[in-house]
């Protein structure tokens, strides 16, 4: 999108959508925030990519579990535990986590349909 497009709002108000922005309302929709929008993330998903800045470890678990169909378990604290990466969604998932587990921030282990995740 390029310049800004007109929109109707809350209440009737108008407001714009501008390029290269992003509003977010959170949960009571009466407040929203306007942020910088990240084209390059929000585009990873369409390009068949997993695309991950300073993402906290259970984001990217999150979406790993999603997109491969596993569940997940933590073991340990992952309180400021952030990654940054980009990985083709075509990998094994095992590929995946082997770079993750490369970093030193965690360890992982494969149980099935599980992934367990533990801090080293």
């Amino acid at each position: 999108m390029t310049g800004r497009k007109s929109r109707n709002c809350l209440f009737s108000r108008q407001c714009f959508a501008v390029a290269g922005l992003t509003v977010d309302t959170g949960k009571n929709k009466l407040k929203f925030k306007v942020a910088k929008a990240d084209i390059e993330r929000a585009l990873a998903w369409k390009n068949g990519e997993f695309r991950f800045n300073r993402l906290d470890i259970k984001g990217i678990m999150r979406q790993i579990a999603r997109w491969y169909d596993v569940s997940i378990e933590y073991r340990g604290n992952m309180d400021n535990i952030y990654l940054s990466g980009v990985f083709s969604r075509k990998s094994e998932v095992g590929q995946m986590l082997d770079i993750l587990e490369a970093t030193g921030a965690v360890h992982y282990q494969l149980e099935g349909n599980k992934i367990i995740v533990s801090t080293k």
